[in-house]
């Protein structure tokens, strides 16, 4: 399957709280102060390191072995995490429009290295797998024509 090592939000703290508890990633990063102060103040799990700041978020991104980045966050907040990620040769799978409308160029040209956009549900489709549509084995390629990726790159 999976794991998720890092998960990251702008100012949705309750969210990324919930999801945190859910995933046991090894870090959690909160671009908001506000946000962040309100997550640290109940956090209670020492084996998940609380980060404040893009400045952390793109740090432990180049110290953290990852096979992927699943970017979500809405508008330019989105930007430098997908850049620095497809900069370490990360593969890149976007969940939102606004990274590539905010970022224009920079992420276009970052783009062709690495790039995978997903459609709602996609990527819990792939995860889970259906009769129809066995969840690919380790290694697979991934058709992603019919996914939403206009160069018909496979992953």
């Amino acid at each position: 399957l999976f794991s998720v090592e890092i998960l990251a939000a702008n100012h949705n703290w309750q969210l990324v709280g919930e999801q945190a508890r859910k995933y046991k990633p090894k870090f959690v990063v909160l671009n908001n102060k506000s946000a962040y102060e309100h997550l640290a103040g109940e956090w209670r799990d020492e084996n998940i390191k609380l980060l404040y700041g893009m400045e952390n978020l793109l740090k432990i991104l180049g110290e953290t072995p990852l096979d992927m980045v699943v970017g979500a966050m809405g508008g330019a907040i989105g930007i430098a995490p997908t850049l620095r990620a497809l900069e370490l040769g990360i593969d890149v799978a976007l969940a939102n429009k606004e990274t590539i409308v905010a970022g224009g160029d920079l992420v276009r040209l970052a783009q062709e290295k690495r790039w995978h956009p997903l459609k709602t549900g996609q990527l819990q489709r792939q995860e889970q797998g259906t009769d129809e549509n066995p969840r690919p084995k380790p290694g697979a390629q991934i058709n992603r024509k019919a996914g939403g990726n206009e160069h018909g790159k496979t992953a």
